[in-house]
């Protein structure tokens, strides 16, 4: 009855009062406190204004029953190593979704790739068909990113946040103890407790415990047991029963709410929830992204180095390459221990200059002269141009030469420019790094500038035995005699000059580009 007189006096209150607004807030704090008393356990009093022991009943009932999956995550997605934490994800993600992602995705491994690599005959072939199998891979994942699969798996990180939450600063609250068996709660007065459940709300709205997320989590038992997985599901099944029943009752969301609003005497102020922006299949597309480029990127890195490395001994075999006397390893030790960068031309620097010794100096320039001085040529215009290509091409090494001697004596970019720097008589600065990456410039002009005279040259040379395959020369004559009783070794020494330069520029291609 008394329910009944109370609203026949708000109604009489109504017609007369100034602030009918008032009037129903009070109203509706009235009815969510039936609601909270009307509970079993009751989890508020309206006339000490305290939360009772029955709210801290049921949720330490949850802080316990949530220790298993606490146990779970700890080892999953909470991890405190975050690739642990990024497989486990990637893990659900290959078990929801259709198409062997799994196998695909270790298809397109980095040892995968280096394999197919290494048996393809095309490299470049290979590597275009491994770029479309991934492409297709983020298709297939594209296509299967729906909303029911958001869903799931905003469910599992809902419950993954409350996990994570801990329950036990509140429930301190009311009297818990850690260390003790059976718990005594008491009653606390509800305003004290506004903060701490309005961040229990933001966590457990939204809360699902429906079949999507206990596939997941028993997806989760699989990853770290497939033996015990059906046992530990089972009893997944029945703890998720348990907090459902716990959800749906006294640790409902909307009961939260209401004692939230009752204790702030608020009864429509707006509680804030948790969002989940996180795309979770996009997530694992853009990880999965990021791991092919890289992997795409050691693997061609890792095979142009093998063909280097075997280019380079086929074009000296069993010969070290010839170190300069300035522009050396040494010398870039000394910049790196300085904070400096590094010289990053050494290498090709020096293949250029074990070049000159074993291919330039070794016949094939002279070779070239003899058709120079004994040819006789059908356009002046060409001869004159293979003089002058000739003439450029036997200074390649004193150009070289003089480029490393500078280093020595430049006192703008060489290393009087850097002795201050390098004996530590002055602070490292931007200063040092900029002459360090001129002269790495310069030194990468130093090698386009010589290939481009090694590549005229080979030009003019495959001109020359183009006549000499033919039965009317073009540019010179007599190139069937201009050797003399030496003419066999002349052609010969001018093929393999001029293979010889055509392997170096494939090789100086993995440095500079080569025009």
């Amino acid at each position: 009855m008394a329910g009944f007189f109370d609203s026949i006096a708000e109604f009489f209150q109504g017609l007369f009062s100034p602030n009918p607004e008032a009037l129903k807030a009070k109203r509706l704090l009235r009815e969510q406190v039936e609601v909270l008393q009307n509970l079993n356990p009751p989890v508020y009093s309206a006339r000490t204004e305290q939360v009772l022991p029955g709210f801290a009943q049921s949720w330490g009932s949850i802080h316990t029953q949530l220790q298993p999956l606490r146990d779970l995550f700890a080892k999953t997605l909470s991890h405190e190593d975050r690739k642990l934490q990024d497989l486990s994800l990637q893990f659900l993600v290959e078990q929801v979704l259709s198409g062997e992602i799994s196998d695909r995705r270790l298809a397109l491994s980095y040892e995968s790739i280096k394999e197919r690599l290494e048996r393809s005959d095309d490299a470049t072939k290979e590597m275009a068909t491994v770029t479309a199998e991934f492409n297709s891979l983020l298709q297939d994942l594209r296509k299967q990113d729906s909303e029911r699969v958001q869903k799931s798996f905003e469910g599992l990180y809902r419950l993954k946040a409350l996990v994570d939450h801990s329950l036990v600063p509140l429930l301190q609250r009311f009297g818990y103890d850690a260390s003790l068996s059976s718990q005594k709660y008491h009653a606390v007065e509800g305003v004290s407790l506004a903060a701490e459940l309005l961040d229990l709300y933001f966590v457990v709205e939204g809360l699902d415990l429906g079949p999507e997320v206990e596939q997941l989590l028993g997806f989760l038992l699989e990853r770290l047991s497939a033996q015990k997985a059906p046992e530990n599901r089972k009893k997944t099944a029945v703890l998720l029963d348990r907090l459902r029943v716990l959800f749906r009752g006294p640790c409902s969301p909307p009961i939260l709410m209401q004692l939230i609003r009752v204790v702030q005497t608020s009864p429509t102020v707006p509680l804030e929830t948790q969002k989940f922006a996180d795309r979770y299949v996009q997530n694992y597309s853009a990880t999965l992204a990021e791991r092919f480029a890289r992997d795409r990127e050691r693997a061609l890195r890792e095979q142009s180095e093998s063909t280097l490395e075997r280019d380079i001994a086929e074009l000296f075999p069993g010969t070290p390459l010839l170190p300069l006397t300035h522009y050396t390893a040494e010398t870039s030790t000394q910049l790196v221990d300085m904070g400096l960068p590094p010289l990053n031309a050494i290498k090709p620097l020096q293949i250029l200059r074990s070049f000159c010794f074993s291919v330039l100096k070794a016949g094939y320039l002279d070779a070239v002269k003899k058709v120079v001085l004994n040819g006789i040529f059908n356009d002046k215009d060409w001869a004159k141009k293979l003089n002058d290509i000739l003439f450029t091409a036997e200074q390649t090494l004193a150009r070289l030469e003089t480029f490393d001697a500078s280093l020595e004596t430049d006192t703008k970019i060489g290393l009087p420019a850097l002795e201050k720097y390098l004996t530590g008589k002055a602070p490292v600065s931007s200063v040092p790094k900029a002459l360090v990456e001129k002269l790495n410039r310069t030194a990468m002009t130093v090698l386009e500038d010589e290939a481009k005279v090694l590549t005229a040259l080979a030009g003019r040379v495959q001109e020359i035995l183009g006549d000499h395959k033919t039965s009317q020369p073009q540019y010179v004559s007599n190139i069937r005699i201009v050797g003399g009783k030496d003419q066999r070794f002349l052609v010969e020494t001018l093929i393999n000059g001029y293979n010889k330069t055509a392997q170096l520029l494939r090789i100086l291609k993995h440095f500079i580009v080569v025009k």
